[in-house]
Parts: structure tokens; C-alpha cells; sequence
């Protein structure tokens, strides 16, 4: 899997890095408009693509997004909703593999979002 680190206005020759992927793994670093994803689907459209929102989102916005990539082959979603709004995803676990990790810190917050993802993403990174 590779990641690409994607924002408004970012120059595309990044695309050329991407040749032997077999997975890419997008993550938004800040809002991006309807032309901008539309580059981006054209780019990626060969890939398996697990989708990274990092809870910077609303509800809308992330169906948005993942109607203009309704075409494409995505994996996972990570993240789709801001923290706090989590349960507001259910209607996604229908079509998507649901992951969480910013939503998480403590016991009681695995056992909270249990029933309302596919899974939850741990990195070493993320622990004292």
C-alpha cells in the first residue's frame, strides 16, 4: 500500500510514484473541491483505495465524496465523520468497511464504537 497525502491544489506528478501500487491509501489533509476529486478519480481509478477522511467531514460531505468515487474499487474508509459523530456512519456499513481511530483513547471508547464501525485502526504510534 502506498499513501497519498492529498489537498487543493496539489501537483499531480505524485501520480508517477504510484505505478506499482496495488493499494492506495488516500488521506485528506484539508477539505478539497468537486474538480479536485474529479482529477483524483481519474488518477486513481485502476487501484484498490482505502479512503482516510480524518473526521475533517460532515455527513454530507463524505457521501459526496464517496458518490463521485462510486465507481472505484474502496476497500475501507477510515475516519469518515469528526469525533463525537461516529454513530452518524451507520448507514455506511452497508457498502463500506468502516474504520476508526481517531475516535478512540480509552476502554470505554472501544466498547462506545463497538456497534458502529467494522473495526478500529491501532498504531504503536498512537500509545504512551
Amino acid at each position: 500500500m502506498k499513501k497519498l497525502y492529498f489537498y487543493n491544489d496539489m501537483g499531480y506528478a505524485v501520480y508517477d510514484e504510484l505505478i506499482d501500487a496495488l493499494m492506495i491509501k488516500i488521506e485528506f489533509i484539508e477539505k478539497i473541491s468537486l474538480e479536485e476529486l474529479e482529477i483524483l478519480k481519474a488518477n486513481i481509478d485502476k487501484y484498490k483505495i482505502w479512503i482516510d477522511f480524518k473526521g475533517i467531514f460532515n455527513h454530507y460531505e463524505v457521501k459526496k465524496i464517496l458518490d463521485v468515487f462510486k465507481d472505484l474499487n474502496v476497500v475501507a474508509i477510515e475516519q469518515p465523520l469528526p469525533v463525537g459523530s461516529e454513530s452518524a456512519v451507520k448507514d455506511l456499513l452497508t457498502k463500506y468497511t468502516v474504520l476508526l481511530d481517531e475516535s478512540f483513547k480509552t476502554l470505554q471508547d472501544i466498547i462506545r464504537l463497538k456497534d458502529i464501525s467494522t473495526g478500529l485502526v491501532f498504531e504503536i504510534t498512537k500509545f504512551w
